[in-house]
């Protein structure tokens, strides 16, 4: 219970925030009835395929494309970007949906990039601190040969362009603002409830996809609960921080970074840590700068929001 007490706080922190939201919906959409199956099939189909060992034959296949590119291609792009073309070809051609609606929009695709960037900046002066702190001296982990620069930078687009730019269309832009769109008024009078069973539903889906990759590792009944905990928390994490911001590129940056954010500089102090220290600072920095963005947003004019509006006091 002590190593689930954790998420379950987490899950109960933002759900209690996101109780306190006025969510409004414009200018979206609603899909066909039938998107949804079609959709939650597509999910189904692919996380199994690729866990039940399509990851290992697909990374050999594209291991030319890796080696080739010196790890600037990497091959969780190449995936991801194929099932993202898939999602956005059913929801275009069953459900009718523009881009758009399932969170694309051209004019935050640079403020929520350049957060991104401030994002990992932040991170890696953390670690710089840290190392300095720690020597007297830093020491970059591309000058010792711990990791190559193009191989360092291919992972960040491949886990942001690629893992968590079609799982934000899918789980955020697509499945939570449709499941709201969805429940009948006539049914569930109240915004808030069906906003709320929206976001439980969109984000226990998002976090049992995942115990495929679980099963494949010979995880624990104990540790696979603990981890689908830690991705429905950090699911609603992802929808408030869309919902406070009204920008998805955002909330593709800070998931891509939660997925792969590795020092530059070396740190022992940082080795003292849980492997998964990164996450951590990743997750600081995001909160502050999700909380300041509606503040930021009309100092520095940013392009025009995206479409759902919640949180923004």
């Amino acid at each position: 219970m002590k190593l689930l007490l954790p998420h379950i706080l987490e899950i109960v922190l933002f759900l209690l925030i996101l109780s306190k939201a006025q969510p409004e919906v414009k200018r979206v959409s609603g899909a066909r009835p039938g998107t949804y199956i079609f959709v939650l099939l597509w999910i189904i189909a692919s996380n199994v395929l690729i866990w039940m060992g399509g990851y290992t034959w697909l990374g050999d296949l594209l291991e030319p494309i890796v080696s080739g590119s010196r790890g600037l291609i990497h091959f969780n792009l190449i995936i991801n970007l194929t099932l993202l073309l898939v999602m956005l070809a059913i929801t275009k051609g069953a459900g009718k949906l523009r881009l758009r609606d399932v969170g694309l929009n051209k004019n935050a695709f640079i403020p929520g990039m350049a957060a991104t960037l401030l994002i990992l900046i932040c991170v890696q002066l953390t670690y710089f601190v840290m190392g300095w702190l720690t020597n007297g001296k830093v020491d970059l982990s591309f000058d010792t040969g711990d990791i190559p620069i193009t191989e360092w930078i291919g992972i960040h687009i491949g886990y942001i362009f690629g893992v968590g730019l079609y799982e934000e269309v899918v789980f955020r832009g697509f499945l939570f603002v449709q499941l709201f769109l969805l429940i009948p008024e006539k049914f569930v009078k109240s915004t808030g409830t069906r906003f709320m069973a929206a976001v439980i539903v969109s984000q226990l889906i998002f976090g049992l996809v995942h115990i495929p990759r679980d099963i494949v590792k010979g995880v624990e009944w104990v540790f696979m609960l603990n981890q689908t905990l830690a991705v429905v928390g950090t699911g609603i994490f992802f929808v408030f921080a869309y919902l406070r911001t009204n920008n998805l590129f955002l909330v593709v940056g800070i998931h891509g970074l939660i997925d792969y954010a590795p020092p530059v500089f070396n740190s022992e102090l940082a080795g003292q840590f849980d492997p998964s220290f990164s996450v951590y600072i990743v997750y600081i920095y995001s909160i502050f700068l999700v909380i300041l963005w509606p503040w930021l947003k009309k100092k520095y004019n940013f392009g025009s929001s995206q479409s759902i509006k919640g949180i923004t006091n």
